[in-house]
């Protein structure tokens, strides 16, 4: 008799050893109101072991569920206590950046030299004037509701590009205050289906010329040229041509001194503007660019209007058909433009400016073997990363030439060379 009994005492604890690991997720689930056979359940157990079990900690469900309702009562209390201390968002952005930790926020994101502090700083107040909550509810669990709730309707209302910005705006608010954001708030992925098929290669970049030479004057074609010397070789955004400055300095290089022209950009980031400094060939920079840049508003329109119509011809020349149709976006509306079997040029009307970048990074990809950290640092990628999910891996190709050193031709990182430059040459393209 005295071995049953010891028996049974094993098989007892061994049942409820369970129960006393999570005792504190039992008692809050009964608490709640889950009934005790669900919970017993849950653990692996019988109802009767789970009341012997309660029996043995001295409390009855009745009590946890009271317990339970005082807690809640008390966080209410609680919030409460803390939205009244908060006071309302001052409607006014200029008293809402007197509040102290949007202060911090806004120092915080100055001096990491982000340029569109204010701008961020105005997406929170915004969010906050919406959901009629202090930015600091933000970081609490209702706060993150209530915003999961707001982008989810937004959807409805926004570009997806605006929402993308609001979302990376907000993000950094949680990044401030050290706190994991809603799930809401991850960005998307951005990989383009084109980016690796829309992009100039030297062929391209030689009839461009050709067709500006004939439709322009002189001075127009200069300064058309040195846009598209700029952004070749630099890979710059359209926003550079505008705010672009050179400096000549003199770098040693292996204990040489190297004469280098270096342009210094101001370009989109991660969180707002950043400095680049990128370097470009002197004898490009004197003979095409030197006098001619930064634009002002006036001709960088003219820039991507002359581009249209360059695109516009060769498409024409080509046999093409040019599609206008009107596009949705949020609230707004925008022409675009497909050109029917060219996916190159109809990302070309629709980006005139932007496809260079492509065209830089495709051309300076090719040439370095696809390297892809050299190729973020000398034409201004913050995340190697997006290079990959933009313009995808190296080629197999490429893969087998290099692994089993077969010679191969590489397309140089010259806006024309060989039988292009010297066909350039003999037209006065250069």
């Amino acid at each position: 008799m005295p071995k049953k009994t010891q028996t049974q005492n094993s098989k007892s604890y061994g049942t409820t050893l369970v129960l006393d690991q999570r005792k504190e997720e039992v008692f809050e689930l009964l608490g709640r109101g889950i009934p005790a056979e669900e919970v017993a359940k849950k653990f692996g157990v019988s109802r009767r072991s789970l009341f012997y079990w309660l029996k043995k900690q001295g409390v009855t469900i009745k009590q946890l569920q009271e317990e339970y309702r005082k807690k809640l009562e008390e966080k209410e209390r609680a919030k409460k206590e803390k939205m009244a201390r908060l006071g309302a968002v001052p409607t006014s952005f200029e008293e809402f950046l007197k509040l102290e930790e949007i202060k911090k926020f806004y120092d915080w994101l100055r001096a990491r030299n982000v340029t569109t502090s204010e701008e961020i700083v105005g997406t929170i107040h915004k969010v906050c004037m919406e959901l009629n909550i202090h930015p600091l509810m933000l970081l609490e669990e209702e706060g993150k509701d209530k915003l999961t709730s707001f982008l989810a309707e937004a959807k409805e209302r926004y570009a997806k590009q605006t929402l993308e910005s609001y979302k990376a705006h907000i993000r950094l608010w949680y990044k401030f205050n050290e706190q994991q954001p809603p799930a809401i708030l991850t960005l998307e992925r951005y990989k383009s289906k084109v980016a690796h098929l829309a992009w100039f290669d030297a062929e391209d970049r030689l009839r461009i010329l050709e067709t500006a030479k004939k439709m322009l004057k002189t001075d127009e074609y200069d300064k058309l040229r040195a846009a598209l010397m700029f952004l070749f070789y630099t890979g710059s955004r359209a926003e550079a041509l505008k705010n672009v400055k050179f400096e000549e300095r003199k770098i040693k290089v292996n204990g040489k001194e190297i004469p280098a022209v270096i342009a210094i950009t101001l370009e989109k980031g991660r969180h707002g503007k950043k400095q680049w400094e990128k370097p470009i060939k002197p004898e490009i920079y004197f003979k095409y660019i030197k006098g001619r840049l930064p634009f002002s508003e006036k001709e960088l329109k003219w820039i991507r209007n002359t581009l249209k119509k360059i695109y516009m011809k060769i498409a024409e020349e080509e046999g093409l058909k040019v599609e206008e149709v009107i596009e949705n976006k949020g609230r707004r509306k925008r022409k675009k433009y497909i050109v029917h079997g060219s996916i190159k040029l109809t990302y070309a009307l629709n980006h005139q400016i932007h496809i260079w970048r492509h065209t830089a990074a495709m051309t300076l990809l090719h040439a370095t073997d696809w390297n892809i950290g050299l190729v973020s640092e000398i034409l201004g990628w913050e995340n190697p990363e997006i290079l990959y999910q933009v313009y995808g891996r190296m080629p197999p190709e490429k893969k087998i030439a290099v692994v089993y050193g077969v010679e191969y031709e590489k397309p140089k990182f010259e806006y024309v060379y060989g039988e292009w430059e010297k066909k350039a040459r003999e037209l006065g393209l250069l």
